[in-house]
């Protein structure tokens, strides 16, 4: 292999025939230079898909390559990806890298009327899954979720069927009709509710209520917000509920205790904001529930409470049996323990469920009615 080398004001610059790499070095007063990134040869062996575990057989081809310890081996045979890759050694001479054939396929996006959204070239090795949630055009969400990616198969066209959220407009009014702020929420269907959080409301208000069912397409919705008083103030860290305490009621902005909700001992949350009310001080946890401050101890750093854990989040009262309320065709949402939407599923309006537990996911409170599977309280009667 043919190599030239360069020294040009302390920078060593070494040209091989499969590419350039450039390693900085210190130049001594004797004229020895000291490499700062140490360099390692190593011999590296090629393997095809799922042909470098078990007993390995002959390799599909084998190379030295030379490189910065603690780097990735980036040399490839042409017309291949790397898709199970290994780093320089100083200690391991010999190296196995798995590779695929290059492939590339085109996706295509569309919508119900048979008509092209977007289209994208994918790259890769053939054989290999590529998950294509982040591609998705704006406002649309996938009919099939088992269609959300594909396994790349070198020159295929794969048509992709989405559908367009349903979106609609949130105006921010006060009391007297003064607009203060907007913002979009969006989702699959007509019927759904969706849950205004802290960073949707204009700054410095708060809502009675944060549940919004959405509306036909582009609809205009108002919802009613005020002015936080002047011992609200901005907070961010987690606030966790000290461990001798049982349950820890959760009051509104007003002081009004919020029904018999209650946080269990020992669980961590998120606040944003911090309270003064008659000489007593509070940590916001939702959008509309405040926990008193003398029930918990505050950390500027912590694990967020935004999955459950059936041991932090206790109910004051038995409740075996909820009902849905009359909430149209569509039925209830239902959402996972990680505050993503069921879509697939829903609850019929008037139906009875057993429910097991309840707990608040991303600041609201739900019943849970199956494995995981969570209603929003303020769709049911108990």
């Amino acid at each position: 292999m043919k190599k030239s080398t360069l020294l040009l004001s302390g920078i060593l610059i070494s040209s091989m025939a499969f590419g350039t790499v450039i390693t900085p070095n210190t130049v001594h007063a004797d004229g020895t230079a000291a490499t700062q990134a140490e360099q390692t040869t190593t011999s590296v062996r090629y393997y095809l898909r799922g042909e470098s575990s078990g007993t390995l057989g002959k390799p599909f081809a084998m190379k030295d390559v030379t490189g910065t310890i603690g780097t990735p081996i980036t040399d490839v045979p042409n017309g291949y990806v790397i898709i199970k890759g290994a780093n320089f050694s100083a200690t391991e001479p010999n190296s196995i890298v798995e590779i695929a054939k290059k492939a590339s396929a085109t996706v295509n996006y569309i919508d119900p009327n048979g008509n092209i959204l977007k289209t994208e070239t994918i790259n890769g090795g053939e054989g290999s899954y590529y998950s294509l949630t982040s591609d998705l055009p704006t406002g649309y969400y996938w009919d099939n979720d088992s269609e959300s990616g594909i396994t790349l198969v070198d020159g295929k066209e794969y048509n992709l069927p989405v559908s367009e959220s349903i979106t609609n407009k949130i105006i921010f009014k006060t009391a007297d009709n003064t607009e203060v702020g907007q913002t979009t929420i969006r989702s699959n269907a007509v019927g759904d509710v969706i849950y205004l959080s802290n960073n949707q409301l204009p700054s410095g208000y708060s809502t009675d209520d944060n549940a919004v069912t959405l509306q036909n397409q582009d609809n205009t919705q108002v919802v009613t917000v005020y002015k936080n008083p002047s011992n609200v103030t901005a907070f961010n860290g987690v606030v966790t509920v000290n461990k001798n305490v049982y349950g820890a009621y959760l009051y509104d902005i007003k002081g009004n205790q919020v029904g018999n909700r209650v946080l269990g001992g020992g669980s961590a949350w998120k606040v944003s904001r911090k309270m003064t009310l008659n000489n007593k001080e509070y940590y916001q946890v939702s959008t509309n529930e405040w926990i008193p401050a003398d029930l918990v101890t505050v950390t500027s750093q912590g694990s967020v409470n935004n999955s459950i854990d059936g041991n932090n989040t206790v109910k004051a009262s038995d409740v075996s049996t909820v009902t849905i309320k009359n909430v149209g065709s569509k039925g209830a949402a239902l959402y996972k323990a990680n505050g993503d939407l069921v879509g697939t599923r829903s609850l019929a309006s008037n139906s009875p469920w057993f429910t097991d537990k309840m707990a608040t996911i991303n600041g609201v409170q739900m019943y849970r009615v199956s494995t995981d599977e969570w209603v929003p309280a303020s769709l049911i009667t108990k």
